[in-house]
C-alpha cells in the first residue's frame, strides 16, 4: 500500500470512532432491515469544485469527488472504504481510485467497525462487524470479510468477543464506557475467519499481521504463525532495551507491509519487521512506507530518516521539534513539523516544492496517497478523493 493511512478523525467523525469502540447496549437488538449484504455501485461520484484551495501539484490535474463519509476511509489495493453516518446505520461505501462507487453496505451504528487486509494468496478483503442474536445475548458482535473490489462474501459471520481493537483482526470485549480497560482479545485468520489466537494472563495479543499474531509472552515478543501455531521468531528485552511484557500496537499507525511499530514503557517504542522479527530501528515516534519508492520513512523525537527494503539508511534530516506524517506516496512523504508543512523528496530527502509558491487559499494535505497516483484529502467536515 502506497499511502499512509493514519486514523486521523475529522470532530465529528472522532466522535463517532468513539462511540464505534463502545460495547454495545445489553438490549440492544439486531435490526433486520437493513441492507446488510453488499449492493453494487457502478455510479461515479459527484466532483466538487477546488476554488479557494491550493492542492499538491501532483494531484492539481485530477478530478476532485466527495464520498459523504462521517468515519475517515482506510485504503487498501486503490480502493477507498468509509463510512456515513445516517442517524442509527451506518452507510459504508468502497470507492475505486477513479472515484466510482464499487458496493455499498449498511450495519447499525454502535458495535460497529470495519478493517482492510489480505488473505493468504494476498486478496484485498473488507471485514465489517455487526450484531446479531445469539444464545448467550441479545447482542453479540460478529465479522463478516467481503472481496474488497467486489463486495462478494467470502466469509462469516463469526462471532467475536467485542469491538475490533486492531491491529489486523484483533476483537475485544470493550471497556465500560469511554475508558478503562478492553477485555480478552481474540484474533482471526483473514483468510478464513477462524480464531487463531486467544489471549491469556500469560499470552497478550499486540496485533494480527496477515496471519502473523504478534504477542508479549516470557518476557518477549513472538510472532506466531497463527495458522500452524509455529513460533516464527522471538524478540528479548536485550534486543529492544525495554521490557516487552506491557508493549501494545501503535494502532493509529500504518508502518507498511510486514512491519509492527510496538510501544513500550515511558515512550519507548521499536519498528519490527514482521516476516523476520528483525529490529528495524528503535525510538521511532512515527513509520510510513512508499512501495512505489522501496522506501520506509522513520520519525524520531528529533530527526527524520529514511531506509530501504534492506533496512540500509538512505538520508537523514534532523528537524529539532515533534514531527508526525501525514502523508506518503509517489516519491514524496509530507510532514507535519511542529505547525508546519514540509514535504521531502522520498529518494533523496531533499526539501521538495510540493505546492504552486504563487497559489493563494487554503492547503489540502493528503492523508492517504495511493500507488497509482491517487489521493484522499480531509477538509473540515468532509472527505475528497483526487480521483485518477
Amino acid at each position: 500500500m502506497g499511502h499512509r493511512s493514519r486514523v486521523r478523525q475529522l470532530t465529528a467523525a472522532g466522535a463517532l470512532s468513539a462511540l464505534l469502540l463502545v460495547g454495545c447496549s445489553a438490549g440492544q437488538e439486531p435490526d433486520p432491515d437493513l441492507q446488510r449484504t453488499p449492493a453494487a455501485g457502478g455510479e461515479a461520484l459527484p466532483a466538487v469544485e477546488l476554488e479557494g484551495y491550493r492542492v499538491p501539484g501532483a494531484f492539481a490535474e485530477l478530478r476532485f469527488v466527495e464520498a459523504g463519509w462521517d468515519l475517515a476511509p482506510q485504503e487498501r489495493g486503490g480502493v477507498f472504504v468509509g463510512a456515513s453516518d445516517e442517524g442509527e446505520v451506518l452507510e459504508f461505501s468502497a470507492v475505486g481510485s477513479d472515484g466510482a462507487v464499487l458496493w455499498s453496505a449498511q450495519r447499525p451504528i454502535l458495535c460497529t467497525g470495519f478493517a482492510l487486509v489480505a488473505d493468504e494468496e494476498g486478496r484485498d478483503l473488507a471485514v465489517l462487524t455487526d450484531i446479531a442474536s445469539s444464545e448467550e445475548a441479545i447482542a453479540a458482535t460478529t465479522a463478516t470479510a467481503y472481496d474488497l473490489h467486489t463486495g462478494e462474501e467470502v466469509w462469516g459471520p463469526v462471532e467475536v468477543p467485542g469491538p475490533l481493537q486492531g491491529p489486523g483482526l484483533v476483537f475485544g470485549a470493550a471497556p465500560e464506557g469511554f475508558m478503562g480497560e478492553a477485555g480478552p482479545k481474540t484474533a482471526l485468520d483473514p483468510t478464513t475467519g477462524e480464531v487463531i489466537a486467544q489471549e491469556d494472563e500469560e499470552n497478550r495479543i499486540i496485533g494480527e499481521y496477515q496471519g502473523l499474531v504478534l504477542t508479549a509472552e516470557g518476557g518477549a515478543l513472538v510472532g506466531e504463525d497463527g495458522r500452524t501455531d509455529q513460533q516464527e521468531w522471538s524478540v528479548d528485552e536485550g534486543d529492544l532495551g525495554w521490557e516487552p511484557a506491557g508493549a501494545s500496537a501503535a494502532v493509529e499507525t500504518d508502518p507498511g507491509a510486514e512491519l509492527a511499530l510496538v510501544t513500550g514503557p515511558e515512550g519507548a517504542s521499536a519498528l519490527i519487521d514482521t516476516g523476520s522479527g528483525e529490529v528495524v530501528a528503535t525510538d521511532v515516534v512515527d513509520a510510513a512506507s512508499d512501495p512505489t519508492a522501496g522506501a520506509r520513512v522513520l520519525v524520531g523525537p528529533a530527526d527524520v530518516r529514511a531506509v530501504d527494503e534492506d533496512n540500509e539508511e538512505q538520508w537523514a534530516q534532523s528537524t529539532g521539534e515533534e514531527t508526525t506524517i501525514e502523508a506518503i506516496g509517489t516519491g514524496l512523504v509530507y510532514l507535519r513539523i511542529g505547525d508546519t508543512l514540509r514535504v521531502h523528496n522520498v529518494f533523496t530527502g531533499d526539501v521538495a516544492r510540493a505546492y504552486d509558491p504563487e497559489g493563494t487559499g487554503r492547503l489540502l494535505v493528503p492523508e492517504i496517497i495511493t500507488d497509482d497516483g491517487g489521493a484522499v484529502f480531509a477538509d473540515e467536515s468532509r472527505y475528497l478523493i483526487a480521483a485518477v
